[in-house]
């Protein structure tokens, strides 16, 4: 996962600061964006398709193998995400 292109509203940073925000959009339970994934070779032109529907496709990491959950730099990353109950 790549931290810094994750996409934080601007007026959210500026009422939290950037790292509780950045902790909201990991585990805060609202999802206002849709997540895929997509062959590197496919990243590019669907940026560009969707730029031209005036939309903005972000590039926030990458999937490798195995089961964990890290940073591009390396660091580990636990697991979290919302609780209903």
């Amino acid at each position: 996962l790549d931290m810094a292109s994750l996409p934080l509203h601007p007026g959210l940073v500026k009422a939290y600061g950037a790292s509780a925000a950045l902790s909201m959009a990991l585990t805060g339970g609202d999802d206002y964006a849709l997540l895929l994934t997509l062959p590197e070779s496919s990243a590019s032109p669907a940026q560009h398709a969707l730029h031209d529907l005036g939309q903005t496709l972000h590039i926030i990491g990458r999937v490798t193998e195995g089961n964990s959950l890290s940073t591009l730099q390396g660091a580990p990353l636990d697991a979290k995400g919302w609780q209903h109950f």
